[in-house]
């Protein structure tokens, strides 16, 4: 029997479905390889089953198990023409199971209907949630490892749940390095309570870490690394980058920003190639993480005088915030922190905004924290179909894939066009 209550979520989470589909009508009817889905598919085309599922891209450092999945799924099931469906659809699928764990499970993140709601919403029309990371698999590894952050907070109080959320766990682990990322808290909270779903849950991250851990060790020590990971020097131009899409982005959106600077006719890479602009840039990203670090700092130091649910919550969003932004600066291909780097701590401060809206509830800074909010849900709606980036969400003059198999089932010689890069 369905909650009276929870008629009302399944409404949200229909709005959510169907504002998912007005961002790219073209992508849910046509299908679409994006990236590196393509190269997956091809490999799963001429492998055995099990070199498809093992198969490890390994000048990445890591598996890619979803992936692997999808590609696997695509070249056994589905047909060339009806093939990019495949990866588009995974991905919406584990969207919809973000949308339903923040609206419908029992959580110490989201307690207030307000919470889950705009919870939900966060993951769907806020800045961090780029072009780049929509509807593909390759980089469904950052959904998946927010998706691990959030079951971090479930209350697990069905007695199905060790056997529906371990192997979510599991597959997210093993699909990237950002779930695994979280194995210290799983580790913490089965201290915490000692109980059977945290010990499997916990068992469930910690395999994947040390399988992760293992391949970027053996790729790192045989040099067979793409150029630019795993980097440990920290350029002036990485803290201007992180704390523009990390930090100002996240509230701020693409299309503000650069309305303000094509106001005062500011070219953003002039400014970068200009010494003097360069110093300016940077010790105004320096001043805004210091700005950051302070707000970190007082939050700690009341987070020590009561550790209670609610303090340990803020803890744990803000060391994450700090770990993952370690991670993406160390772990980024090159100097420029945006796109997929930038989601996931973009992702956990507004978290954090939410979390603290509802802990701090009507004080001014409450308040403060609630109007960035809003900017933030303001500037994404805007930028939710980004002009700049229409082409990555619309077929624009670009190749029909079905009439591209067509030519190629005529001539195998032909090779196919693959949208959005012809």
């Amino acid at each position: 029997m369905i909650k009276f209550s929870n008629y009302y979520k399944f409404t949200i989470l229909f709005i959510l479905i169907y504002i998912s589909f007005l961002r790219s009508p073209y992508i849910f009817l046509n299908g679409r390889f994006f990236s590196l889905d393509t190269k997956y598919y091809v490999y799963a085309l001429s492998q055995s089953f099990l070199d498809t599922l093992l198969f490890i891209e390994i000048s990445t450092g890591y598996i890619n198990l979803i992936s692997n999945l999808s590609s696997l799924i695509a070249a056994n099931f589905f047909t060339l023409k009806f093939a990019p469906y495949c990866p588009v659809y995974i991905s919406f699928f584990v969207l919809i199971v973000i949308f339903s764990i923040i609206l419908f499970k029992d959580s110490f993140l989201f307690q207030k209907d307000f919470q889950k709601i705009l919870g939900a919403f966060i993951f769907l029309i806020t800045p961090p949630f780029v072009f780049e990371v929509w509807l593909n698999v390759i980089n469904l590894q950052v959904y998946l490892g927010l998706l691990t952050f959030i079951l971090l907070f479930v209350k697990f109080n069905n007695k199905y749940d060790k056997f529906i959320y371990p192997p979510i766990i599991f597959i997210s682990g093993l699909s990237g390095i950002y779930s695994c990322l979280t194995f210290p808290f799983f580790l913490i909270r089965y201290l915490k309570n000692r109980n059977l779903i945290n010990l499997i849950n916990f068992i469930s991250i910690f395999l994947p870490t040390l399988i992760q851990l293992l391949i970027t060790f053996y790729s790192k020590t045989a040099d067979l690394l793409h150029p630019g990971p795993l980097s440990f020097t920290f350029s002036f131009f990485e803290i201007v980058s992180y704390t523009y899409n990390s930090i100002i982005q996240t509230f701020l959106g693409g299309s503000f920003p650069n309305f303000i600077m094509s106001l005062f006719s500011i070219n953003i890479d002039s400014v970068l190639s200009n010494k003097n602009h360069l110093i300016f840039t940077v010790i105004f990203s320096i001043l805004i993480l210091i700005i950051i670090f302070i707000i970190f700092f007082k939050l700690f130091l009341k987070v020590l005088t009561k550790l209670d649910q609610d303090n340990i919550i803020t803890l744990t969003l803000i060391v994450f915030f700090i770990e993952v932004s370690i991670f993406v600066i160390i772990g980024g291909v090159n100097d420029s922190i945006q796109g997929r780097y930038s989601v996931i701590p973009g992702a956990t401060l507004l978290l954090l905004t939410l979390h603290l809206v509802k802990q701090y509830k009507q004080n001014f800074f409450s308040k403060f924290l609630f109007l960035i909010l809003c900017v933030a849900f303001i500037t994404g709606i805007y930028d939710f179909r980004y002009k700049k980036y229409i082409h990555y969400f619309d077929c624009i003059n670009c190749s029909d894939w079905k009439i591209e198999v067509d030519k190629y089932e005529k001539d195998n010689n032909y090779k196919l066009k693959s949208w959005p890069y012809n």
